[in-house]
């Protein structure tokens, strides 16, 4: 998964490069749309599992191909295409798995022992928050939500895989905990806050979600790896997402893209 931070401006370009039609359909339903730019990835932060060390819905989402979620979602939501707010987070879906099965392969091939996936990531969201003009310990993730949301249109998407409304809720409180707290302003805090972590051991369920203070060396190349795929991103993601909505309503055929999983791997 590229970062929340990486995943947010991501969606605003490409809703930038949506057809009129796309627009109109996201239109009054922004802050599900940009949500649902996140995915699953909401489910990897419901603490609980964590603490518990269980398996969760957004990890077995991430590795089975797109396909398979498509047609299973089609078949357990039949008028999808008439549930605005439950669309517009479903659009939002499918530029996360465009944008996560475009870069991973990239970042996995890029990822060392001392500079590994999450870290690489991390960096990437500090590209993002410099490319839009924000400085690191002045930007605050946890502005980047909606006061509210339409939990169960977000639910629509996900109770047919085993999702309750209560995961849902839980998911995105600890989501907004998340990005709440990990947020440091400045080399001190992130220290405390590190080592707090190594205390309780939550560091490494919990220690990358911190973009680091200090950019890594090596994040230069593998920015500069990851942008000139993501370059084209934002049209080619609108052309894609496009694509899934003329099947969802016109049984268009389906783009060879989503025979693979959001990890960029063919099953």
């Amino acid at each position: 998964m590229a970062s929340f931070v990486s995943h947010y401006f991501l969606a605003k370009e490409i809703q930038d490069k949506f057809s009129p039609r796309l627009k109109a359909l996201v239109a009054g339903q922004e802050d599900l749309y940009l949500l649902g730019n996140q995915g699953p990835d909401l489910f990897f932060f419901q603490i609980s599992k964590q603490v518990k060390k269980e398996k969760n819905l957004g990890t077995l989402l991430h590795d089975r191909p797109f396909r398979s979620l498509l047609e299973d979602l089609k078949k357990i939501q039949p008028h999808l295409a008439q549930k605005p707010g439950a669309l517009a987070y479903f659009l939002g879906l499918c530029n996360h798995f465009f944008v996560d099965a475009s870069i991973h392969p990239t970042v996995n091939a890029l990822a060392q022992p001392d500079f590994d996936h999450i870290s690489i990531e991390g960096e990437l969201d500090r590209y993002f928050i410099e490319k839009n003009g924000r400085d690191l310990n002045g930007f605050r993730q946890s502005k980047l939500f909606a006061p509210s949301y339409d939990l169960r249109a977000i639910w629509t998407i996900y109770q047919g895989f085993g999702a309750t409304l209560s995961d849902i809720q839980k998911s995105l409180r600890d989501l907004k905990l998340v990005k709440k707290i990990f947020q440091p302003r400045g080399p001190w805090q992130e220290k405390i806050l590190l080592g707090l972590l190594r205390l309780v051991k939550m560091d490494k369920a919990f220690g990358n979600q911190l973009v680091p203070q200090v950019p890594n060396p090596k994040a230069e190349k593998t920015n500069q790896a990851l942008m000139t795929i993501l370059d084209s991103c934002p049209q080619e993601a609108a052309k894609f997402t496009e694509s899934i909505y003329l099947w969802l309503t016109e049984d268009s055929p389906l783009p060879d893209l989503v025979d693979l999983d959001f990890n960029g791997r063919k099953q």
